[in-house]
C-alpha cells in the first residue's frame, strides 16, 4: 500500500509539471507566448518543418504528463514525456554543460530518465483498475533496480 501511495504521489505530482509545461508550449497557458512562438524556437534550433516538432515535443509534455498523472496508458505517457525532455537535453541543454545554473542539462536529464520509472504504476493507477492488477514492476524490480540495489 505504501508503494502505491507513493508512486500515485510521484505520479501526479511529476505528470503535472510536465502537463503544464506542455501546455505553456501548446496553447499559451501561464502567460506563455504559445505553439507559433514555440515552432519559431524549433526552426531557430534547425528542426524542419518546426511546426511538425514543436508539437511533437508539445504533445510529449502535454499529452504524456497527463497519461502518467491519470495512470492511463502509463507507458505511452512516460514515453512522450521521456521523449520530450531527450529533446529538451540534447537541443538546447547540452551545449551548456552539465549544471543548470549555466542552462545545463541536469534538470532536463532527470526529466528523461525519471518517467521511464513511471511505467509502474501502482494499484491507484487507472490502468490498474481496468486490468485488475497493479504493474508487474509495482511488486517486483526490474533488472536495472535489481542491479543498482
Amino acid at each position: 500500500m505504501a508503494v502505491d501511495f507513493s508512486l500515485l504521489v510521484l505520479r501526479v505530482v511529476i505528470g503535472l509539471i510536465l502537463a503544464a509545461h506542455g501546455s505553456m508550449k501548446l496553447f499559451g497557458w501561464f502567460s506563455s507566448p504559445g505553439l507559433k512562438y514555440f515552432s519559431g524556437v524549433t526552426k531557430r534550433m534547425g528542426l524542419r518543418p518546426p511546426l511538425f516538432w514543436a508539437l511533437l515535443a508539445a504533445l510529449g509534455e502535454f499529452g504524456g504528463g497527463l497519461l502518467v498523472t491519470l495512470g492511463l496508458l502509463t507507458p505511452l505517457g512516460a514515453l512522450g514525456m521521456m521523449g520530450a525532455m531527450f529533446f529538451a537535453m540534447v537541443k538546447v541543454h547540452w551545449s551548456k554543460g552539465f549544471w543548470n545554473s549555466k542552462g545545463g542539462s541536469d534538470a532536463a536529464g532527470v526529466g528523461c530518465g525519471h518517467p521511464g520509472k513511471q511505467a509502474s504504476s501502482g494499484s491507484c493507477a487507472a490502468d490498474a483498475r481496468a486490468t485488475g492488477s497493479a504493474s508487474r514492476t509495482a511488486r517486483e524490480p526490474t533488472s536495472a533496480v535489481r542491479s543498482v540495489g
